[in-house]
């Protein structure tokens, strides 16, 4: 009976972080600062979830891999980048612009040691979805 009770417990945490991600990818500005975080903190093992892959590409052998290690690379580097300047502060929405099935998010990343960054994230709806469009 308690192995039954962990197990429901289980499945019903795991419905509800299904929904909070769910939720989180309505709007073009959360996914948009959500990927530049995961950015700037090294997560590149997180960005791929973010990334719209058309239908070929995710069934093309390689794509996917090739884009994963392109992401973890860049994540790397911001990664060094945010430490050298104090580390991540912030990131703020400075402006979004919706048309449709695609959103241009303008961001400003502030670091610890008072230094900011722009960054334009670019992102198509897929599948009711917001995914950055690389």
């Amino acid at each position: 009976m308690n192995t039954l009770k962990k197990l429901v417990m289980a499945l019903a945490f795991g419905a509800v972080a299904l929904l909070f991600v769910a939720c989180g990818s309505s709007d073009p500005k959360d996914v948009a600062v959500a990927f530049i975080k995961n950015v700037y903190k090294g997560e590149g093992e997180n960005l791929l979830k973010y990334v719209y892959l058309s239908e070929k590409d995710e069934n093309t052998a390689g794509v996917k891999e090739m884009a994963e290690g392109k992401l973890k690379a860049a994540a790397g580097q911001a990664a060094q980048k945010a430490e050298d300047a104090g580390g991540l502060k912030s990131v703020e929405v400075v402006s979004e612009e919706i048309k449709e099935n695609t959103a241009t998010i303008n961001l400003r990343v502030n670091f610890g040691n008072g230094n900011e960054d722009s960054e334009r994230v670019r992102l198509i709806k897929d599948k009711d979805e917001w995914k950055v469009k690389l």
